[in-house]
């Protein structure tokens, strides 16, 4: 588990709930107002925690599952909706936030399921629970991860409900660029350079993990870089730069960002990351472009979103770079030629670089610059230049 399990937050919780037990246990301490939120959030992923009833009088009644910021109640069920329930009684949440589906269970056994339940594109997602406590105060226990469940976990879902992204197996390592690099298994790393005595690279070794990933879906995340640690933070698009001999350029929008604001207004860098889940349940995260972190906050009567952009430096060109980084371009979209050199628009390659050797259809080009975009709608791909 890369990943720390959360508790309930005690600065999102209405008036009269109690927390207690490590912020895991929860009680009503009144007639209304009892609503709590997790303090971890996720905007992808699949996820399982378990609930746990301890005082539940007769006639009290329960709200539980999982909600999104602007999302109203897509993820919550009713307790009428769940069965009879009693003091002892487990209730088990499995969230696939990627599907937009939230299966409950009562003792091991499935009794709802929520489907279509998508908010807008990259909403926050948290765990919720509110028990009315008009016939008596009720309680209850919740796990995220941090103890032995009551029952199985469903296959490929994490084991909890925690802060970070869930990374299966994996390790870092630096890239050639000596940036943080995470991969998912020993087989799947990339570029790295070993440092020789007097500390200047010694041995260069290249291990594409590309072509393990077969049918794995892709997608990019977003980390801010804050003084408090890193805190990763959903985007609905980006866009990017990177060039030799001219600062590289890297925008992002975060949408709903007011769960993010205090971490956005302090954060002093971000880092756009691709990132591939694999069926086995293992993770992989290639860093694709940074910069420092300038702001700008728009809103309207139904949204808020923050647009994150900066300027980083530039990559040293290389008239005649290693044959070790060469990489062929692949779903050439076009090839365009003229005054300016050459440009070839084609699918995101996850490890080429300005100052490395790309080949178009068997034509080489030492690579001056990439313009990477990735729009809301999807469709990614890049421009890959040589200058003329």
């Amino acid at each position: 588990m890369s990943w720390t399990p959360t508790t309930w937050d005690a600065a999102a919780k209405g008036s009269n709930a109690a927390l207690s037990g490590g912020d895991l246990v929860y009680s009503t301490t009144g007639y209304y107002d009892n609503t709590v939120k997790t303090v971890a959030t996720a905007t992808a992923g699949k996820w399982y925690w378990e609930v746990t009833l301890n005082d539940y009088p007769s006639g009290a009644s329960l709200k539980i599952g999982a909600d999104a910021y602007g999302a109203s109640e897509a993820g919550l069920a009713r307790d009428w909706q769940l069965g009879t329930l009693a003091p002892g009684d487990v209730i088990g949440m499995a969230l696939d936030i990627d599907v937009g589906t939230l299966v409950f269970t009562l003792n091991g056994a499935s009794v709802r399921t929520v489907s279509s339940m998508f908010a807008d594109e990259g909403e926050v997602w948290r765990p919720q629970l509110d028990m009315d406590g008009s016939y008596g105060l009720a309680s209850a226990t919740a796990n995220f991860g941090a103890s032995a469940f009551s029952y199985s976990v469903p296959a490929g879902f994490e084991s909890g409900f925690g802060e970070g992204v869930p990374f299966a197996g994996v390790a870092t390592a630096p890239t050639m660029l000596g940036a943080a690099l995470v991969y998912g298994k020993a087989r799947q790393s990339a570029f790295a350079t070993v440092p020789a005595i007097l500390g200047a690279p010694r041995v260069s070794a290249l291990h594409d993990f590309t072509g393990v990933l077969g049918d794995a879906a892709t997608r990019y995340v977003m980390d801010l870089i804050t003084p408090d640690g890193i805190v990763r933070a959903p985007i609905s698009s980006w866009q990017a730069t990177l060039q030799t001999d001219s600062s590289n350029y890297v925008q992002c929008v975060v949408p709903a960002c007011t769960p993010y604001l205090a971490q956005i207004n302090t954060a002093t860098e971000f880092v756009i990351y691709r990132r591939a889940d694999l069926p086995d349940g293992s993770a992989i995260e290639y860093e694709m472009a940074r910069a420092p972190c300038a702001t700008q906050f728009d809103r309207g009567p139904h949204r808020h979103t923050c647009t994150l952009s900066g300027y980083s430096p530039a990559f040293v060109s290389d008239e005649n770079p290693p044959d070790a980084y060469d990489r062929a371009l692949v779903a050439i979209r076009s090839i365009s030629s003229g005054a300016g050199g050459l440009r070839v628009r084609c699918a995101v390659d996850w490890l080429l670089r300005p100052g490395h050797r790309a080949y178009a259809d068997g034509a080489p080009l030492v690579v001056d610059y990439i313009n990477y975009y990735a729009p809301s709608g999807g469709d990614s791909y890049m421009d890959v230049g040589e200058r003329a």
